[in-house]
């Protein structure tokens, strides 16, 4: 798969393309509809597929003051899309310049002349343009103007509720992590390195590993502790992952603590680890002793081992 940045990097010769454009935020499972209608399409029509998608999000532009939390960052979304098979992945970089491009420039500019369409794949909500003005319908006017197919895919639905980024986001900001799962057709994970703490898991005989994710307008989940599980020394392992304040020593820095099960116990300092974060198990408790605190923490694994029998069948 070929990443292209920036509608400038297309190659002046490119030879046209099947295209679906947007955010495309979680790659979730309305999204994987849309792709995959394109890919099938490309396939029939023998030319590249491309997927079009923009970062940051616009809505991260428009409103700085309150910015949009992310579940797929550019690199999570290319991986993604890699293992999808489309040709083509075409990143737009968003800006307040961007953000006021008409539709009318936005089709004839990138569509037409730079990358010479043969059909395009929209979701039924797609919108476009300065304003969002652009719909998935002003386009299908558009590509009958202008010599190109537009195919416009219906809501999807899972258990009777459409699937969107914003229903996702909301249930991982609540820790239903394994609800939003269900939408994305996959767990919900974080990517990031693993930083120096303060050693107070080693010493009461749960060693953690701080994680440090990557982009900071990643969406982590709400406070408490989950199962979790990482891909590492080519072996899968589980564990737990408490995110929260530590309130128990009374710190105010939140953090992403790692525990792994049956895992040597070795100083991971500056690993990149991806964990996929699989159930929660509780909220975040402050307790009053440390001794109850591990008293806690064996009661969470053995509640975490038997559900791991589950993933493993």
């Amino acid at each position: 798969m070929q990443v292209i940045f920036g509608k400038d990097s297309i190659p002046a010769d490119f030879k046209g393309a099947c295209v679906t454009l947007g955010v495309f935020d979680g790659l979730h499972r309305a999204h994987q509809q849309i792709i995959n209608r394109m890919l099938y399409i490309a396939h029939q029509k023998k030319c590249h597929s491309m997927v079009v998608t923009f970062d940051p999000h616009p809505r991260q532009v428009l409103n700085h003051a309150h910015p949009l939390p992310i579940l797929t960052v550019p690199d999570e979304k290319v991986a993604l899309l890699s293992r999808m098979g489309v040709d083509f992945v075409l990143i737009i970089d968003v800006n307040q310049q961007f953000l006021q491009t008409s539709e009318e420039e936005f089709i004839t500019d990138l569509l037409v002349r730079r990358l010479k369409v043969c059909q395009v794949v929209v979701g039924f909500d797609y919108h476009f343009g300065h304003d969002r003005r652009g719909t998935a319908a002003s386009l299908n006017s558009a590509g009958q103007r202008y010599g190109f197919q537009v195919e416009i895919v219906p809501p999807f639905s899972v258990n009777g509720q459409v699937v969107s980024s914003s229903l996702v986001r909301r249930l991982i900001e609540e820790g239903q992590v394994n609800r939003a799962a269900e939408y994305l057709g996959r767990p919900f994970h974080l990517t990031g390195q693993v930083v120096r703490g303060a050693g107070r898991g080693r010493q009461i005989g749960f060693p953690t590993a701080n994680l440090a994710v990557e982009r900071p307008e990643k969406l982590i989940p709400a406070d408490g502790v989950y199962l979790t599980r990482a891909e590492l020394d080519g072996q899968t392992q589980y564990g737990l992952v408490n995110i929260g304040v530590r309130k128990t020593f009374r710190e105010q820095e939140r953090t992403i603590e790692l525990h792994l099960f049956n895992y040597p116990d070795r100083d991971l300092y500056t690993t990149r680890i991806t964990i996929e974060i699989l159930e929660k198990l509780r909220d975040e408790i402050r307790f009053a002793t440390v001794i109850e605190l591990q008293h806690q923490m064996q009661k969470d694994c053995a509640q975490a081992l038997t559900i791991i029998k589950n993933y493993k069948s």
